[in-house]
C-alpha cells in the first residue's frame, strides 16, 4: 500500500533526506512525512486489518443483520458477523430463501462461508471496491445454516430506528423522514435518489454539517426559551448561553450516534465542537483557522478519509461559506436573503469543478431550489420531525406528517415541470489536473498581488477545453 520497495517511495524519501540535511524548514517537512506513513502504517494493521479465516470454510460466527438490500431470489443483506474471539467484520450475506425469516437488526448464530469482497473500478464511474472500502466491507458469502434467531440488536440506535420506522407506515414520503432522522437510505427508492441529484439536492439527505447545524441549532433557541424562566430567579450571573451550547453540543453527538456515526456527520460535529469550545473559550470561531484545526482531527480520526469524495465537498463548501460571511462581515452585508444568494452562488462556483469530476455533470438548478429546499429543511421540515418525535413518544397522532406530505407533493409536483436542460448539465469528463487547476485559481485570486497570475493557471484547462471534440454530452 505504501509502496515499499518501489523506486518512487525510496527515491522520496532520500531526496526528502538530503532537503533535511540543508535546509532546516525541511525537516519539520520530513518528519511530517515520517509520522504520517507510521500513522496510516498503525491505523491500517491495529484498526483494520483482517483477521478473518476468508477461504470459503464452514465457519460458525454471530451475526447482525444491519440492512436487507435484496429479497429476491434470495435473501442479500449487509451483515456483520463476530467470530468467538469477537473479532467483528463487516460484509455481504446472502441467506437462502428456505423458510427462513430474516429482519434488520436480528441477532443470529449461525454457520457460514466468506470470502474476500471483490468488486468492480471503472475509470470514469462508481469505485464500489473503493466504497467497500471506506464503509468497512471486506467480505462475502452465505450463510449455510441457523442455530438461534430470536434475539434483537438492544442498541440505541437500533431501537430507535425501528420504533421511528413503525411511526411512518403508511405515509408517502416516509423515507425521507426516515433518512433524515437515522441516515439509512435503505427505504429510499432508486428513482428518487436521482430525481434529488437532478435538482442539486442530494446533499440534503446525507447526514452532514447542515443537518448537524439544524439540530444544533434547534436545540439551543430551545434550550434558550426554556431558561427565560430562570432569569426571574436571581441567576443573571451565570452565562446560560455557554450552557446551552454544551447541551446542544450533546444534543448534536447523540443525532450523529443515531443517524448511523458516518463520516461525514463525525466530521461535521468535529467542526461543530471545535466551534462551540472557540465560542466557550472566547476565541474566534467562525475561521479558517477552526476550519483547518477540524481537518487536522477529520484526518487523524479517519486517515483515508482523503479517498471520499464527501470529504472533498463538505470542506469546499465550509470554506465557501466562511468566505461569504467574512465579505458580509468587511461590508457589513446583513440581508439574510442576500447572503443566502450569495453563499448559493459561491457554493455552485466552488464546487462545480469537483462535481464535474466525480459525477460528469452540474447541476443547473441546484443555485436557485436550495434558496428554498434548504429555509424548508431548516425552518420547517426539520423541526416538525423533531416535535413529531417527541409527540410520537407521548402518544400523540402524527398530525404533522399529514401537512408535510401534502407540501412535499406540492413541492415535487412544481419541481417536475422543469425542463430537463435546466436541471442537470453533463459536461466533458475532467482530469485531476484540471480540477487542481481550478482550485489553485481560485486560490490566487484571494490575493490582490497575485490575482494576475490566476489566468496562467487556467491555461491547461482551457487548452483541454478547446482541445476536445465532445464539450458536451
Amino acid at each position: 500500500m505504501f509502496g515499499f520497495g518501489s523506486w518512487f517511495f525510496w527515491t522520496t524519501t532520500v531526496a526528502l533526506l538530503f532537503l533535511a540535511v540543508y535546509f532546516k524548514p525541511i525537516s519539520a517537512l520530513v518528519l511530517g512525512f515520517i509520522l504520517g506513513i507510521l500513522y496510516v502504517f498503525f491505523v491500517v494493521t491495529k484498526f483494520q486489518a483482517t483477521t478473518f479465516s476468508l477461504d470459503m470454510k464452514p465457519v460458525k460466527v454471530k451475526v447482525e443483520i444491519e440492512r436487507i438490500i435484496s429479497t429476491a431470489p434470495n435473501t442479500y443483506t449487509l451483515a456483520k458477523v463476530c467470530q468467538a474471539d469477537y473479532r467483528c467484520q463487516r460484509g455481504y450475506l446472502t441467506f437462502p430463501n428456505k423458510n427462513v425469516t430474516i429482519e434488520e437488526n436480528t441477532l443470529l448464530d449461525a454457520t457460514v462461508k466468506l470470502k474476500p469482497f471483490r468488486s468492480t473500478s471503472h475509470f470514469y464511474g462508481r469505485d464500489n471496491t473503493l466504497k467497500a472500502y471506506l464503509e468497512g466491507i471486506v467480505f462475502k458469502g452465505k450463510v449455510l445454516s441457523i442455530s438461534d434467531s430470536d434475539k434483537k440488536n438492544t442498541s440505541l440506535r437500533a431501537q430507535f430506528r425501528s420504533w421511528w420506522k413503525h411511526q411512518l407506515i403508511g405515509l408517502t414520503y416516509d423515507w425521507l423522514y426516515y433518512v433524515l432522522l437515522t441516515g439509512d437510505k435503505s427505504m429510499m427508492p432508486k428513482e428518487d435518489n436521482t430525481r434529488f441529484k437532478e435538482y442539486g439536492i442530494s446533499h440534503l439527505l446525507a447526514i452532514s454539517g447542515m443537518h448537524v447545524g439544524i439540530m444544533y441549532t434547534v436545540c439551543f433557541w430551545m434550550t434558550k426559551i426554556l431558561q427565560i424562566p430562570l432569569l426571574f430567579k436571581g441567576l443573571q450571573l451565570i452565562d446560560l448561553n455557554r450552557l446551552a451550547a454544551l447541551f446542544s453540543l450533546i444534543m448534536a453527538l447523540l443525532y450523529v450516534y443515531l443517524s448511523g456515526g458516518a463520516v461525514s456527520s463525525v466530521r461535521a460535529f468535529i467542526m461543530l465542537s471545535c466551534m462551540v469550545f472557540a465560542y466557550v473559550l472566547r476565541r474566534p470561531y467562525l475561521s479558517f483557522q477552526v476550519l483547518f484545526f477540524a481537518l487536522v482531527l477529520t484526518v487523524l480520526y479517519s486517515p483515508f478519509v482523503w479517498l471520499d469524495y464527501g470529504f472533498y465537498l463538505s470542506y469546499l463548501a465550509c470554506i465557501a461559506i466562511i468566505g461569504v460571511l467574512k465579505y458580509a462581515r468587511r461590508f457589513q452585508r446583513k440581508n439574510w436573503l442576500y447572503l443566502l444568494l450569495i453563499i448559493q452562488v459561491a457554493c455552485f462556483i466552488v464546487l462545480a469543478p469537483i462535481s464535474a469530476y466525480f459525477f460528469q455533470g452540474i447541476s443547473v438548478s441546484g443555485i436557485w431550489v436550495n434558496l428554498i429546499a434548504i429555509p424548508f429543511l431548516s425552518f420547517v421540515l426539520f423541526p416538525c420531525l423533531l416535535l413529531q418525535v417527541v409527540l410520537s413518544s407521548l402518544n400523540v397522532q402524527p398530525f404533522i406528517f399529514d401537512i408535510l406530505d401534502f407540501v412535499l407533493q406540492s413541492a415535487f409536483a412544481n419541481l417536475e415541470t422543469i425542463p430537463k436542460h435546466l436541471q442537470w448539465l453533463n459536461v466533458m469528463q475532467m482530469t485531476w489536473q484540471t480540477v487542481v487547476s481550478c482550485y489553485l485559481a481560485f486560490f490566487l485570486l484571494f490575493f490582490d498581488k497575485l490575482r494576475r497570475f490566476a489566468v496562467l493557471t487556467l491555461a491547461f484547462p482551457v487548452f483541454q477545453f478547446l482541445t476536445k471534440e465532445d464539450v458536451l454530452i
